[in-house]
């Protein structure tokens, strides 16, 4: 699935007499694991997940987003190592600072 389904299940929504209720979503992001098959690149997960906030932004019926994962608390040893934010030692990863200089421009 893409981050943009949600457009596609908001309108599923709007059809079926739901457009007055919120939305949430919980469990957004993206992977970037060098050798997972359905990982993106960092450069993309980056801009996929910038992308993502603006168009949450744009999309009045949404009350939050929270992407996954923003730390494990020790390594995985998996593919899911590379959903967070930050490692289980706290050190930020790329996308943690560019989405710190996202928060803060706006």
């Amino acid at each position: 699935m893409n981050f943009r389904r949600t457009e596609l299940l908001r309108e599923i929504m709007t059809q079926n007499g739901d457009a007055a209720k919120r939305v949430f979503i919980t469990e957004g992001g993206w992977n970037d694991h060098p050798r997972w098959t359905k990982a993106v690149h960092p450069a993309e997960r980056i801009q996929y997940t910038l992308r993502a906030f603006e168009l949450c932004r744009a999309w009045d019926w949404l009350d939050a987003c929270a992407l996954w994962a923003f730390r494990y608390p020790a390594p995985t040893q998996t593919y899911l190592d590379y959903f967070s934010f930050v490692t289980p030692a706290f050190d930020p990863k790329p996308l943690y600072y560019e989405v710190q200089k996202y928060a803060t421009a706006k």
